[in-house]
């Protein structure tokens, strides 16, 4: 204990209380306890509202689900608690049981991004619901004809037109423009309450929510483009490129991104595996 408030002393935070262990443990419970009994309830309606929207699109249940994520984000706004879970966020190490202290971290951190005036987050709430519905709305149109975004993905997958291919995959990217200027604003938003909580901006907060070190996100994803990127370019300059022409009936120079069977590149191409079955390895 002495250690503990000794650092955040020298961090320069107020010392700790030197509260026992059985003295903090008793205040987390209490603290946690009363959140849940608010917070259950509030998280089963919105997964029925989810469901529901998800697979009717009514736009009456997503308006239920907004109204809910919006409860929800003014009850993880509650000043008073957050003070006491920010408390006892710093004297974790003192709490003993270890799921109790992970709860006293979870719930701080869920709270964090909330600690903001309620204008900004019913703003949040909004502009997130707005994006969600035009993209749930969004109906490529391919030779005159609206389809899914699951129908465009089986048009990408299994189809060998080249012409029919790209109709498909400019078609289903089309969706950008109607969400480009709500999601110019919410990302300006989500900046502006980033450095409201002292963060330089969204994603330096969303780092501290996830417990995620950047400068490691960043050395770990530029050790593997350093580990992967030869290797990668020669696998499809030598293999994938190669089946994928033959398969369009095109030159591999000729090769265009609605060839490679998915929207954003984020799959090895089906059509590469030729007569291996998968389905016995697996």
């Amino acid at each position: 204990a002495a250690a503990c408030a000794a650092l955040i002393f020298a961090a320069g935070q107020a010392p700790a209380r030197g509260k026992d262990s059985a003295m903090l443990e008793k205040e987390a419970s209490a603290v946690i306890g009363e959140y849940l009994a608010k917070y259950e309830p509030l998280d089963l309606n919105l997964r029925e509202a989810w469901f529901r929207y998800n697979t009717t699109g009514d736009k009456k249940d997503s308006d239920r689900e907004a109204e809910i994520i919006l409860e929800i984000r003014k009850l993880d706004s509650d000043r008073d608690r957050f003070a006491r879970l920010k408390e006892l966020f710093r004297e974790r190490k003192n709490i003993s049981d270890p799921l109790l202290r992970r709860q006293v971290e979870v719930l701080y951190l869920s709270h964090l991004p909330n600690q903001v005036s309620s204008d900004k987050l019913m703003r949040l709430t909004e502009l997130e619901k707005r994006l969600g519905e035009k993209f749930n709305d969004y109906a490529p149109v391919v030779g005159g004809k609206k389809l899914s975004l699951v129908e465009i993905s089986h048009i990408l997958s299994d189809s060998t037109d080249s012409r029919k291919l790209e109709e498909a995959w400019k078609a289903q990217h089309l969706v950008a423009p109607l969400l480009e200027a709500d999601y110019r604003e919410l990302v300006k938003l989500r900046n502006a309450i980033a450095r409201d909580l002292g963060y330089k901006n969204a994603l330096a907060l969303s780092a501290e929510v996830a417990e995620t070190d950047l400068e490691m996100l960043d050395r770990f994803y530029a050790d593997v483009t350093k580990a992967t990127e030869k290797p990668f370019r020669k696998l499809k300059e030598e293999y994938i490129d190669p089946r994928l022409a033959a398969r369009y009936g095109v030159a591999v120079a000729d090769l265009r991104p609605w060839h490679y069977q998915n929207a954003f590149f984020q799959e090895a191409p089906t059509a590469i595996l030729g007569d291996v079955d998968l389905d016995s390895l697996y």
